[in-house]
């Protein structure tokens, strides 16, 4: 009898406890908002092979949400399109993700106007910035779980088929400048062959293959509307799906940030001074020359993965603007007595060191203006001005 009693409670008390467990549970999800009315997306981690600086990129883990059923409403078109999959992320920019949306916002201070720039010399709308925005938050550190790196998010494959430089010593896709240049002359093919700029970033964030055959197998192989775009979206990846609705709020939050509750403190426009070094000069020796600290050096060339410029050639180094004059005063002592310094501590010999090539610091007085807003230009080759051997540097700076 006590053991079929015992027995009957302890099953009563199992019963009890998957009673309270049922009840914790409805309680927990009933906190969770439905994430196609509000996406609450988390920043993925970074991954390991990413670059030490790098900082998550967040259009690949905000776009996973689940879209919103636009199926009933009329298609949005143009810039200022919207329907209530684009007033969805707006709602969520300037609501949930309000701290990071001002952080994104306020860089626009500092790289938009060369964004802005070099989207009007092409004759491309300046709205395409918001798709960097997007992308990287403006960032030129930004690296994705797919190992999309640069405020542009290239993949390597892509930055390399668009002139990038990416080594293990120098990755430009996070060259801001020269970043830009690849991805406009990208969207600006993609523009051409699907006459729609919601095409095109559909296409940027997807492929442009994808694109093309979904448009072949839903819409008839037909282009040239941005209307398309939202027939073909159902068949699109989900963070394509979301790419150009994000893209469009960000714009509408941005042309007018203060109806979203935003007060922006802008950054400071992008400016530097340019100098040529020779091969493997370490960034802490440019910033000492320079008379700043190494991160303002740093900050301006994210694109010196390892702290130096590349091995065996000279490299246009940007420096803080006004700071040139400093830098051609002290660079020769430095740079020569680092170059003693290296002989000793490794062994290098006197013909390896003076075998590096560096333009003349002098010659780039003409070259380069001092304290201006950056343009976009080719990428320079040190070939282009006066080069002396590092041995000259090294005897010029022991005659001062």
């Amino acid at each position: 009898m006590v053991d079929r009693r015992n027995r009957s409670t302890a099953l009563m008390g199992a019963l009890l406890a998957i009673v309270s467990l049922s009840t914790a549970f409805s309680a927990v999800r009933s906190t969770i908002p439905d994430p196609a009315n509000a996406p609450t997306a988390v920043l993925a981690p970074v991954d390991a092979g990413a670059p030490a600086d790098a900082v998550p990129a967040p259009a690949a883990s905000i776009t996973a949400e689940p879209p919103v059923d636009v199926s009933l409403e009329a298609p949005a078109t143009g810039w200022d399109g919207t329907n209530e999959q684009v007033r969805t992320w707006v709602a969520y920019l300037a609501g949930d993700n309000h701290k990071s949306t001002e952080v994104w916002l306020e860089r626009q201070g500092k790289y938009g106007p060369m964004i802005r720039s070099e989207l009007k010399r092409r004759n491309m709308p300046e709205e395409l910035l918001y798709l960097a925005l997007i992308e990287s938050g403006l960032s030129p550190k930004a690296y994705s779980p797919a190992k999309a790196s640069g405020m542009w998010q290239f993949i390597a494959e892509t930055g390399k088929a668009y002139g990038l430089e990416i080594s293990s010593e120098v990755d430009e896709r996070r060259d801001p400048l020269r970043s830009t240049v690849a991805a406009l002359d990208h969207l600006q093919e993609l523009y051409d062959k699907f006459g729609s700029w919601y095409l095109a970033a559909a296409a940027y964030n997807t492929g442009q293959n994808r694109v093309e055959r979904i448009l072949r197998e839903h819409a008839g192989g037909a282009r040239g509307d941005d209307r398309l775009y939202w027939k073909i979206s159902p068949f699109l990846p989900r963070e394509t799906q979301n790419y150009v609705p994000l893209m469009l709020a960000a714009g509408q939050i941005a042309r007018d940030a203060e109806k979203y509750g935003f007060t922006l403190d802008y950054q400071a426009e992008l400016a530097f001074d340019t100098v040529w070094v020779p091969g493997a000069t370490r960034i802490s020796t440019i910033a000492r020359a320079s008379g700043v600290d190494s991160s303002a050096v740093a900050e301006l060339n994210p694109q010196l993965t390892l702290a130096r410029t590349p091995m065996n050639r000279g490299w246009a180094v940007r420096i803080p603007s006004g700071t040139r004059g400093t830098f051609e005063t002290r660079f020769g002592a430095m740079y020569r007595y680092e170059r003693l310094a290296l002989n000793e501590t490794v062994g290098v010999t006197t013909a390896s060191v003076t075998a590096a090539s560096v333009t003349a610091v002098s010659t780039v007085k003409s070259a380069v203006k001092s304290s201006v807003t950056p343009t976009i230009v080719a990428k320079s080759t040190p070939s282009k001005a006066k080069t002396l051997s590092a041995r000259s540097v090294v005897r010029k700076a022991s005659t001062r």
